[in-house]
Parts: structure tokens; C-alpha cells; sequence
């Protein structure tokens, strides 16, 4: 008994080929947003629980414009802010 993929069953056919660039891109994207996820997570639930209301949205905006995110988010809701230093 032998077996084939569906996607090698015509050679020549550009179909197979276009659904193997498209199942690649899907899979890049879904890294991208997997490797994303992974960065922003330990600060969002850091600052969800500080009771700073950001999104993911807002924490990558901040990571574009290189802003100190986790000084932002987490320091004036953990007690010390209006605080003098010394």
C-alpha cells in the first residue's frame, strides 16, 4: 500500500505549492504573535494585578516608542508613588 499527500498527488501543480507559502506564512504569523505574547505577559499580569489597566496593545505602543514600560505601569500603583526619595 502506498501513500500520498494530497498536495504531491499532481506534479506540476503550482495549487500545492501555493498552499504550502500559505501554511508557512500563517505559521510565521503565529509565532510572531506567540513570541509577543510571551514578552508582554509577565508585565501584564504584573500590572493587571497592580491595578493598572493597560492592554497588550498599550505595552507593545510603549515597547515601540521605548518607553521604560515596567517603571510606568508597576511604580505608581505599588504603594511608593508621591513618595520622597531618602
Amino acid at each position: 500500500m502506498h501513500f500520498m499527500l494530497p498536495i504531491a498527488q499532481e506534479p506540476g501543480s503550482s495549487l500545492g505549492a501555493f498552499w504550502i507559502g500559505v501554511a508557512v506564512i500563517v505559521i510565521l504569523i503565529f509565532l510572531v504573535v506567540v513570541i509577543l505574547v510571551a514578552n508582554f505577559i509577565g508585565l501584564y499580569v504584573r500590572a493587571y494585578f497592580s491595578g493598572a489597566r493597560v492592554s497588550f496593545f498599550e505595552l507593545f505602543g510603549m515597547r515601540m516608542r521605548k518607553v521604560n514600560a515596567p517603571v510606568i505601569v508597576i511604580w505608581p500603583h505599588s504603594g511608593h508613588a508621591g513618595r520622597a526619595a531618602g
